[in-house]
C-alpha cells in the first residue's frame, strides 16, 4: 500500500530498505503546529523547556517558527 508520513520517522526505514520512496517528485500542503497552554505569569519550567525543545527540532529540520503569540483567551485566531 501506500502511506503518508513524516520523514523524521521513514527516512531511517527508507534508508534500511524497508520502504520505499515511491512518489517523490509530489508533496502535500505544509501544516502548522501549535503549542497551546494556559496564558499566565507562571508557566512551568518542564512546559517552556518542552516548547523551546520542540521548536529546535522544528527548526532543525527547515520548519518556519513563529515565536509570537498568536492570540489571547480574548481574541479570536488570526487568519490563515
Amino acid at each position: 500500500g501506500i502511506g503518508l508520513g513524516h520523514r523524521v520517522i521513514l527516512d531511517p526505514l527508507i534508508a534500511e530498505g524497508l520502504l520505499e520512496h515511491v512518489l517523490p517528485d509530489w508533496h502535500y500542503a505544509p501544516h502548522h503546529v501549535h503549542a497551546v497552554y494556559p496564558s499566565n505569569r507562571f508557566i512551568p519550567l518542564k512546559v517552556r523547556r518542552f516548547v523551546a525543545g520542540f521548536a529546535d527540532h522544528l527548526a532543525a529540520m527547515g520548519a518556519f517558527i513563529d515565536d509570537k503569540k498568536a492570540c489571547t483567551s480574548k481574541e479570536t485566531a488570526p487568519a490563515q
